[in-house]
């Protein structure tokens, strides 16, 4: 699977990075938000994805340019498999709305 390019930060309003960075959380080194960080591991749509994609997703939060999709860090893994296996547990996740 070929990897897209890492996007700068997006701007918030005015130009300012640091605006628009706060509001959305970095899960990949240069990748902000659930749609690109799916798009560009994945190449697929956010709502495309499964749990097993969404728990590596997640995985990434502590340290998102070190520990992402991308890699095949051991700890990363088993983080991995850690919150897949609590989403698994968590009821209220799997309730209709």
């Amino acid at each position: 699977m070929a990897l897209a390019e890492p996007q700068p930060a997006p701007q918030g309003e005015g130009g300012d990075p640091d605006l628009a960075a706060r509001a959305l959380i970095e899960l990949g080194p240069g990748i902000y938000g659930v749609g690109p960080a799916a798009e560009r591991y994945f190449g697929r749509p956010a709502a495309d994805l499964d749990e097993d994609d969404a728990a590596l997703l997640a995985a990434s939060l502590p340290r998102p340019s070190q520990w992402h999709p991308g890699v095949t860090s051991r700890a990363y893994q088993r983080y991995a498999f850690s919150i897949r296996s609590r989403m698994g547990k968590a009821e209220f996740l799997w309730k209709q709305i």
